[in-house]
């Protein structure tokens, strides 16, 4: 039999070796631990172990640590190979981490997601930010740990529509990515990658980020990646529990240039049910990693005051753009503020800096002023996309804005609402909210009239000065650190 040995080297203390025919056949997959010592690592064995021949599509999975004994001859295991074969590395690992996920093997999956995407090259990835890649492939993990939960007895029907929901859901991942991670592939053909063709992981890789720059390292350790990584992915399931009910309640059609969740065929009110599963995610991984931490009850009630603050957020977002008759005389720049503060700053800019701060062993009760600063950052954030929706490029911010037409409570309202004399209060009054063009136009025409666009840049410079100062009288350089890394990443950005 013709055979194709191939070794991938990590930098984590293990190396693989997969066999595989000239047909793609998987006769071997087999786990041989490193030496490391002292930060090095002793020269690795020149040649693989001899393979043995266990049938098509089956291979053992073996390490010699006993935790790993139990790993299943998984068809998984089998495809890992076969991907290997096909020139698909990243997809190798992945299925490979997924016949490791039956068996439980928590940290044995991060070494693997670790070495995934330590191996940047072979998966494709040149030019692609290790972090971001490794942050991606402990996502692998997670879902395959979520999709065999003990707790609920799945059928094949409803794992692949949890599947369908994970990889559908606003989530940070492109579609290259989809196809590298293991899913369905009958699912990704069938289009329902659509949700992962945008979003750049930014407040899940935050709560990376935080953690670094508060432990003082540039590099973490794989139990501490883990750890990070999941509180980031926990962040990024909140937001996507809440995009996916906020596209239901405002009978949105697209998001991110795509068909929102509920108007995919065959799923409609469905994706209600969805999102609570979604949401639920979040309380599974919590407790299978975090369970036996001194901070676990913290990290509960840090998610369910945030998901509180948001709900309330929304509701005030509701009552006050959708209820009775359309009425700008209710909007002022303390509705606004409410809104935005609730609605966006909390789990987009507090929760990912407390998540790190309590890995770090931190009371979040001491780091009020922290709070108070990532809230006005999150206003801030919020009215630079309400003046981009009005004065950003499409092309350039992906999406054409129509605040105008939807009679969002915006920044650029309110501020014209403070600064029109009654003939210009007319002109909003009679034309905002509106889908017409012509009307939309009017409005426009009215916020340059205004000069909005000066009254931004004043009130964007005027916020940095305020934001650096508080900054600044943090006693905690590390904590400094982390607020400037959020605010210079958001700081007269264009999209």
């Amino acid at each position: 039999m013709t055979m194709r040995t191939t070794r991938l080297t990590a930098t984590v203390p293990i190396n693989i070796w997969i066999h595989t025919n000239t047909n793609g056949i998987v006769v071997l997959a087999r786990l041989l631990p490193r030496d490391y010592k002292n930060g090095s690592f002793a020269a690795a064995p020149a040649a693989p172990p001899p393979p043995v021949h266990l049938g098509r599509r089956r291979c053992r999975c073996r390490d010699r640590d006993p935790r790993l004994d139990r790993l299943p001859q998984e068809p998984a295991a089998a495809a890992a190979g076969v991907a290997w074969h096909r020139g698909r590395p990243a997809r190798a690992f992945s299925l490979f981490c997924a016949a490791a996920a039956a068996a439980g093997r928590s940290v044995f999956l991060a070494q693997a997601a670790s070495m995934a995407a330590a191996n940047g090259s072979a998966c494709g990835g040149g030019g692609v930010d290790k972090e971001k890649e490794e942050f991606k492939q402990i996502y692998g993990v997670l879902k395959e740990e979520l999709l065999r939960d003990p707790a609920f007895e799945f059928t094949d029907s409803s794992r692949q529509w949890i599947d369908r929901v994970m990889l559908f859901s606003p989530s940070p991942f492109s579609s290259c990515v989809a196809d590298r991670m293991c899913f369905s592939s009958r699912i990704v053909s069938s289009g329902f990658s659509v949700g992962f063709r945008s979003g750049k992981c930014n407040r899940g890789l935050s709560v990376v980020d935080s953690y670094k720059l508060l432990k003082g390292t540039n590099v973490l350790s794989q139990e501490d990646m883990f750890l990070a990584s999941t509180l980031g992915w926990c962040v990024e399931w909140l937001q996507a529990y809440f995009l996916v009910l906020d596209d239901i309640m405002d009978d949105s059609h697209t998001r991110r240039g795509q068909p929102c969740w509920f108007r995919v065929p065959q799923v409609g009110s469905i994706a209600i049910n969805d999102g609570i599963i979604l949401r639920n995610h979040i309380t599974r991984m919590l407790r299978l990693h975090f369970r036996g931490k001194l901070y676990y009850a913290d990290l509960l009630d840090l998610f369910n005051e945030v998901e509180f603050k948001t709900a309330s957020g929304q509701l005030l977002d509701l009552i006050t753009t959708h209820e009775g008759e359309k009425d700008l005389n209710k909007y002022n720049i303390g509705v606004h503020r409410r809104i935005v503060q609730y609605k966006t700053s909390y789990y987009s800019f507090y929760l990912p800096v407390a998540c790190a701060l309590l890995l770090s062993g931190e009371d979040l009760t001491k780091y009020g002023a922290v709070e108070d600063i990532l809230v006005k950052m999150g206003i801030y954030f919020q009215v630079q996309d309400d003046y981009l929706d009005c004065y950003g490029d499409p092309k350039f911010i992906g999406k054409i804005g129509t605040d105008i037409e939807d009679y969002k409570c915006s920044w650029l309202v309110v501020q014209a609402l403070e600064r029109a004399d009654e003939s210009q209060k007319s002109v909003l009054f009679e034309n905002y909210g509106k889908k017409d063009p012509a009307c939309v136009a009017k409005v426009k025409s009215l916020y340059r009239e205004l000069n909005l666009e000066a009254v931004f840049l004043d009130y964007e410079n005027e916020s940095y000065k305020k934001l650096i100062a508080d900054i600044e009288a943090q006693p905690s350089i590390a904590v400094q650190n982390v607020l400037k890394s959020f605010l210079h990443k958001i700081y007269k950005r264009q999209k």
